[in-house]
């Protein structure tokens, strides 16, 4: 059978399989059901929906046929992708982690554009990357194969703390701006202008910068999508016992966000977390669900008592980083 031969199915998320479907279907694959496909991409914003979706009685493990590849397109620990790849090598099947990569995330429509769309890859064998790369290509515009079972999400780790970093840099820098006592919009257009002038921008960041100044919150690529990106990388450096802050920020403030009904509106929504509540309330936010949500410490100590948390701070101090109150 030729490359061009193979059929595909999709499993998951489905603003991401419609983008991936039409893709592939663009270029030349027939899409067909999950028990006849010689491949099956899926992708989850969670680690529990993706468990389920291959472990399950009814699950891929099961529900494809022998010999298929799965590509997991979704952002999940180093540690899932390697043991999906030796559960599905013992049931027979094949395993890639194949991590998508949005450039422009508040972009309408995010995971329809080829362009838009990279891939960090990795497998237990050469050969089943090489099968599944013209359909990859098909879907992303760069395609990289990063080595060995959890390679793809070893590299996705790497590109989601950048990530962060930047988006709360761009954000807070907005917010910074907001109080200079002079016309901030142009203000902030001059200061994109400048980082555009210098080179220390790049197009994806100025978009995102631009949606922030023009209050641009509807993208197919939600909050719910980069919290997604941020839990799994923030889950693969627990298992290497390390802790970053400012990965740890960022995740608080989609947390928040998400918390008081924010979670599908784009990445550029996170500046409404620093913004009043008459705005706020334009956008359907309800502050009222956040009201105790970082109180209270589960640990089962009585107030006053030392005691730990897991987030290296002092059990003294008052935080928020681990989501408890400590007294």
């Amino acid at each position: 059978m030729s490359t061009q031969d193979l059929t595909f199915a999709f499993a998951g998320d489905e603003r991401v399989g419609a983008g991936v479907s039409g893709l592939l279907e663009a270029a030349g694959y027939p899409a067909t059901d999950i028990s006849n496909a010689d491949v099956v991409f899926t992708y989850c914003t969670n680690t529990s929906a993706l468990e389920d979706l291959y472990y399950d009685t009814e699950g891929l493990l099961r529900g494809s046929r022998e010999g298929a590849i799965l590509v997991d397109l979704s952002p999940s620990t180093v540690s899932f992708a390697c043991e999906l790849d030796a559960v599905a090598c013992v049931n027979g099947h094949a395993a890639i982690d194949a991590p998508l990569v949005v450039s422009d995330m508040v972009c309408e429509e995010a995971f329809v554009s080829r362009e838009n769309l990279g891939i960090v890859a990795g497998c237990r064998e050469d050969a089943d990357y090489k099968t599944v790369k013209p359909l990859l290509d098909a879907i992303a515009h760069r395609v990289m194969w990063m080595g060995h079972a959890g390679a793809g999400q070893k590299a996705k780790v790497a590109l989601t703390l950048q990530r962060c970093a930047t988006l709360v840099g761009a954000v807070e820098a907005q917010v910074a701006l907001a109080n200079v006592g002079s016309d901030v919009n142009v203000m902030v257009e001059d200061v994109i202008d400048f980082m555009h002038d210098m080179n220390s921008i790049s197009p994806a960041q100025e978009a995102f910068a631009q949606a922030l100044l023009d209050e641009e919150y509807d993208a197919s690529f939600t909050i719910e999508h980069l919290m997604g990106e941020a839990t799994a990388a923030l889950a693969s450096l627990e298992d290497e016992e390390m802790i970053l802050p400012q990965a740890e920020a960022c995740y608080r403030l989609m947390e928040l966000l998400a918390l008081v009904g924010g979670i599908d509106l784009s990445p550029a929504g996170l500046k409404l977390v620093f913004a009043d509540e008459e705005t706020t309330n334009r956008y359907g936010l309800d502050w009222s669900r956040a009201e105790g949500a970082f109180e209270g410490c589960d640990c089962g100590c009585e107030d006053g008592e030392d005691h730990e948390c897991e987030c290296g701070h002092d059990p003294h101090e008052e935080h928020e980083c681990c989501g408890k109150h400590h007294h």
